[in-house]
């Protein structure tokens, strides 16, 4: 038993003189005030930034800014239930249209023959279904 604790003290004893001997490393290491760096070569600017790239991000901005109109406008026309014209309408109530209403007169006419010198083209006739009056 007694060579068993020998070893033991002694594998202590050498690990306190490794810690021992590194703490003094350590401490010479700290109170050294002169670096070990030296200068290799002066710095010198960049030709050109590396950040912001400007271009690419006016250019995604763009890209970006379409694909999401055309999304949102896509959306919103799915999204709208409204009936704009007799397809819709007979996709929507199942049965045939009898007639369609004329859009109110509008000043678009006055102002084409104003700007271009020549009459509007006339509108199309009234839509109506057989044996109905206008």
């Amino acid at each position: 038993q007694i060579a068993v604790l020998v070893r033991d003290v002694e594998s202590a004893q050498r690990a306190y003189e490794g810690i021992s001997g590194r703490m003094t490393q350590l401490t010479l290491e700290g109170q050294n005030t002169q670096a070990n760096v030296r200068l290799l070569s002066p710095a010198i600017e960049p030709y050109y930034p590396s950040r912001p790239r400007v271009l690419v991000n006016i250019l995604g901005s763009i890209f970006g800014g379409l694909l999401l109109g055309a999304a949102v406008a896509l959306g919103l026309e799915f999204i709208d239930r409204r009936v704009r014209d007799t397809d819709d309408m007979l996709a929507v109530a199942g049965v045939p249209v009898i007639g369609v209403l004329q859009p109110a007169e509008s000043k678009l006419p006055i102002f084409r023959r104003l700007t271009t010198g020549r009459p509007a083209p006339p509108r199309p006739p009234m839509l109506t279904a057989p044996g109905v009056r206008s």
